[in-house]
């Protein structure tokens, strides 16, 4: 029997390479930075080897995309993309084994891209653990070691770099799961943050404008058209075209029988498909659409029936993905629902009864399905379902923080609803001014810090009594010190200062940005707001400041816009009691 060799210093050498890549690659980073750590081990463990990743991308399954590379010809080819048909790398893919080759260029469809580098040995190794992506692919790809001449890898180097494969497949495996689930995230937290803003605008013809150019920033599409659907045609409503390219407004258009259109229509479900069919087109809407090389057609469920289509264009040569169409899916949603919303509220703003109902409705619809969100992400983040990984700790964090934002907008709809309804529950009590301005500031001071903010409060020494509901200051006050410290651009300044009287006064100041004279009384109007192009639009319905003037009103108080030489200054007058 013949003795185990001793292994050299170079055995020995890839060796400790392949044990320290085991280390640095399971560390938590995206796919293409562990992409490129691994090319880089791979050229510890076989020196003067060249080495790349070939993957799959999921909206072009019939070729390869290069994302890393470790070598002068493997660099040169990151960033583009072979058909894999026809390369050894596509073989050893398509079989789930490993080929090494020493005629790489007699045997590939990719001999001249091969011959740059004199590329002649390879070692393809499928990028493979046997579990399904999320995308539902089980190979990714490739990874391939590659170098000059005729000369085979030997037995040894062969053994190291199999071990290395087997540890990559699963080490990519891994990032593209945690990647995915940032994606993920990321689309739920763009879903809820598009529904806030569509639900907070009313007019349908700006909702529309806004649906569109966020669809088109959110998939890197060239253009996006939202119509209106009729029995077998379209109506065109608007669009959007990140070139400028015209927009053909309310035209009429058959829906091809057996189009994209038509499958989307009919099954109430998104496709995607290549090129676009302008037969039905007129001659100004064919030339708007020359070039297009693939869209995407997402169905918006109106009244329980697709009512409308969002189509979606790329003029560039790179298909809709499952995750464009997953983000797209997630937009048409929350755009059918704020065009529901819209249309609601066209036809209740004159019916005053109308628009309290659908605010109620609106409210209880959300709260339910809210409370499950929060119960759920509570859950999740004290370890219920067992501890969650570290990466989630932030997208949870959002997830958390825009559930509550949610909620105090829900909060908001029910208490205006409630408002003009007059079922407003109400508990009139004596109470100290001084308290509710401290437990209002309490509930304050965490966002304050936060922003660095300067808090401060100037209260009078002895009782200051009012006669009101106090659970209905709070609110009031809440709203007051919230939009203080929201509507500037620097480092907030509040003061607030209690006046004892009489009458018996609470003043909430600003540095902010202020309120122009001309809309100082319409920002007590419902759903009005205020959007200073010094900052990013905020999250809010409108309701805050009309629905802290109707509370202050039921108790013959008030509140409005006192004159302020800087920012904003808004007085609360309430009522003391009697005696």
């Amino acid at each position: 029997m013949e003795e185990p060799r001793e292994p050299d210093s170079a055995d020995r050498r890839r060796l400790e390479a392949l044990l320290a890549s085991t280390e640095s690659l399971w560390q938590p980073a995206p796919f293409l930075s562990v992409a490129q750590e691994v090319v880089q081990q791979a050229t510890l463990i076989a020196p003067g080897t060249e080495c790349m990743i070939s993957i799959v991308p999921p909206e072009r399954p019939s070729h390869f995309r290069m994302v890393a590379g470790a070598g002068p010809w493997a660099q040169a080819q990151v960033g583009k993309e072979w058909p894999w048909l026809g390369t050894v790398a596509g073989s050893a893919m398509a079989e789930s084994r490993v080929i090494e080759t020493t005629r790489l260029q007699q045997e590939s469809v990719l001999a001249a891209t091969l011959a740059e580098g004199a590329i002649g040995t390879g070692r393809l190794i499928p990028l493979s653990t046997g579990e399904h992506l999320p995308d539902g692919r089980i190979a990714m790809g490739v990874i391939g070691f590659y170098r000059t001449g005729s000369d085979p890898y030997s037995a040894d180097v062969r053994t190291v770099m199999d071990e290395f494969g087997k540890r990559v497949s699963l080490a990519l495996h891994r990032a593209e799961l945690l990647d995915a689930a940032r994606r993920s995230n990321e689309r739920l937290k763009t879903g809820i943050e598009l529904t806030l803003e569509l639900a907070s605008e009313l007019d349908d013809r700006e909702l529309i404008r806004r649906l569109l150019r966020r669809a088109v920033e959110s998939v890197d599409a060239d253009r996006a058209s939202l119509s209106l659907v009729e029995e077998s045609e379209i109506i065109v409503q608007d669009g959007y075209d990140r070139d400028g390219r015209p927009i053909p407004a309310s035209g009429r258009y058959r829906i091809p029988p057996g189009s994209t259109t038509e499958r989307a229509v009919r099954t109430g479900r998104p496709k995607v498909g290549e090129g676009f069919d302008v037969g039905q087109l007129d001659h100004s809407s064919r030339d708007t659409h020359s070039g297009t090389r693939h869209h995407a057609v997402i169905p918006l469920a109106l009244g329980g029936r697709v009512g409308a289509i969002l189509l979606l264009t790329r003029r560039r040569d790179r298909p809709f993905a499952r995750e464009d169409v997953d983000n797209l899916q997630l937009i048409g949603n929350a755009a059918a629902v704020a065009l529901r919303n819209a249309e609601l509220y066209g036809q209740a703003h004159d019916l005053s009864r109308t628009k309290s109902d659908f605010m109620n409705l609106a409210a209880h619809e959300l709260r339910t399905p809210l409370s499950v969100i929060i119960g759920y992400l509570s859950m999740l983040r004290d370890g219920t379902f067992g501890e969650p990984p570290a990466a989630w700790t932030q997208p949870l964090s959002v997830l958390a923080a825009k559930s509550a934002e949610l909620g105090v907008l829900v909060e908001d709809l029910l208490v205006a609803a409630r408002l003009e309804a007059g079922t407003m529950p109400t508990a009139v009590s004596e109470f100290d001014l001084r308290a509710a301005v401290r437990d209002s500031l309490a509930r304050s001071r965490p966002r304050a810090v936060l922003l660095g903010a300067d808090l401060s409060a100037d209260l009078p020494g002895d009782p200051v009594p009012v006669l009101a509901d106090p659970d209905h200051v709070a609110r009031i006050l809440d709203n007051l010190l919230n939009n203080a410290l929201t509507y500037t651009v620097d480092k907030p300044v509040v003061r607030v200062r209690v006046s004892p009287g009489p009458p018996r006064e609470v003043e909430v100041s600003d540095d902010g940005l202020g309120i122009p004279p001309d809309q100082a009384e319409r920002i007590f109007e419902r759903f009005f707001r205020i959007d200073h192009p010094q900052l990013p639009r905020q999250p809010g319905t409108g309701l805050g400041l009309a629905i802290s003037r109707d509370l202050a009103e039921r108790y013959d108080g008030r509140l409005e816009l006192a004159p302020s030489e800087k920012g904003a200054t808004f007085r609360l007058t309430l009522p003391a009691p009697s005696g």
